[in-house]
């Protein structure tokens, strides 16, 4: 019975440490990463300034202020105290990693670089480092060293489709075409319904002008997800592209019915009805097509061409000039617009026949080879202005551009008609 005392006393005292123990405060560090995970930041950031002002901040103290400053985007702020941790323990690659992402995050590609580099000296063989160091490559445009930080990411997880797509990405940017097209097209097998590589790779078979490749990949995709807007409206320009215009057509329209009124669906939704010479639709979705976007000359030519060979002449005339004002002087389509712009004044009855006239020169300087052109400036000299001299002059031009041909070459029956008119005018005109 004696012993009881003491053991009660020992217990007393083991429950005594024990509450001690239990009932001792968090260290500050502690505190700080618990109000780091949560997500109170700015708590974070004052505990931090009263160990700095008491003296007592630590690598730490100042890592996770950096990280609360860079989660709330004083990125400027989050540099200057991962640089203050830095200096305290320049063993962490991980404030080096920080660093750069807030370098990144300041498009200053420059310095966020040069702090990846140095994390990569530290942990070679570290694949979020490298991964982020990859991405801040790319993002300054240095794809030759994205790509060899990728190569070496992919070399070690085959099965990540991230990385191969962004491999494919270096060769695209950087013109190697060829092997984007092969890395795009490995990306698809583990993903079927990779849109990114899928539409990319199709934009690499188009400017190839492979349109069976790139239509076969989008009706690969389109069965497994006919919802993807932008794959519809690529698979209805390649469609487009080799000159199935009526399917085309119900393709885009299906697009825009499906609420696509994106400026791409309605300018090729315009062109093909104009391809199909259904001008009043060419007009109403080239002009929507053009309340988006008034600086493309393709719209504006395409829009002035429905316009002036339907009802809406003096549109026509306008839009056609709209184009001149927009296209570029050196442009080879330059001739083909001014040609369009004298038909347009012939087409409005109001318009004087000099305009015509000035639109045809102007084609034929620009063009010098094109027959119609030079036909055209004769006949209006001709017809309109009664200028028998430059009428002949421009008429024996046109005759000499066709010397005798054999029997055997094929003629295009209007050709053959202008030729004949031009041939009985110079008669008619020389006798007189």
């Amino acid at each position: 019975m004696k012993s009881f005392p003491c053991a009660f006393r020992i217990i007393l005292l083991i429950l005594v440490v024990g509450v001690s123990v239990v009932a001792k405060p968090m260290s500050s560090i502690d505190s700080i990463r618990w109000l780091m995970q949560q997500s109170r930041f700015d708590e974070t950031i004052r505990i931090t300034q009263r160990l700095q002002q008491a003296n007592q901040a630590t690598a730490e103290t100042f890592y996770q202020e950096g990280l609360a400053l860079k989660n709330i985007y004083r990125f400027a702020r989050a540099i200057r105290s991962f640089q203050k941790s830095y200096e305290i323990d320049t063993l962490r690659s991980e404030i080096l990693s920080e660093l750069g992402s807030c370098y990144k995050s300041l498009n200053d590609y420059g310095k966020a670089l040069g702090c990846y580099e140095k994390a990569l000296l530290k942990t070679p063989l570290s694949s979020g480092v490298m991964a982020d160091a990859a991405n801040a490559y790319m993002m300054a445009e240095k794809y030759e060293r994205a790509l060899e930080l990728y190569r070496s990411l992919y070399k070690n997880e085959p099965l990540n489709v991230y990385f191969l797509r962004n491999i494919a990405r270096c060769y695209d940017y950087m013109g190697r075409e060829d092997s984007a097209i092969v890395s795009y097209d490995k990306c698809l097998y583990p993903i079927n319904g990779d849109y990114q590589s899928t539409y990319r790779l199709c934009t690499l078979w188009l400017k190839k002008k492979a349109y069976d490749q790139a239509l076969s990949l989008t009706n690969q995709y389109i069965r497994q997800d006919s919802t993807n807007a932008r794959i519809n409206s690529l698979n209805a320009y390649l469609y487009m592209m080799k000159h199935f215009y009526a399917e085309a057509k119900c393709l885009f329209l299906k697009c825009y019915r499906n609420h696509d009124e994106s400026k791409f669906t309605l300018k090729y939704l315009g062109i093909t009805s104009f391809k199909l010479n259904d001008m009043e639709s060419a007009k109403t979705y080239l002009e929507k097509a053009y309340q988006i976007d008034s600086t493309d000359y393709e719209v504006t030519n395409f829009l002035g061409i429905a316009c002036s060979s339907s009802a809406y002449k003096r549109l026509g005339i306008f839009y056609l000039n709209k184009t001149l004002q927009l296209i570029t002087p050196d442009s080879v389509y330059l001739g083909n617009i001014y040609g369009n712009l004298g038909k347009a004044y012939d087409a409005y009855s109001n318009a004087p026949c000099e305009k015509s006239l000035e639109a045809y020169l102007r084609a034929m300087e620009l063009n010098p080879a094109d027959t119609l052109s030079v036909y055209l400036v004769a006949n209006k000299y001709d017809n309109c202005l009664k200028n028998k001299t430059m009428a002949v002059k421009y008429y024996r031009r046109f005759v000499d551009m066709f010397p005798a041909r054999k029997k055997s070459e094929p003629a295009e029956p209007n050709v053959i008609s202008l030729y004949n008119t031009a041939l009985r005018r110079l008669k008619e005109l020389t006798q007189k």
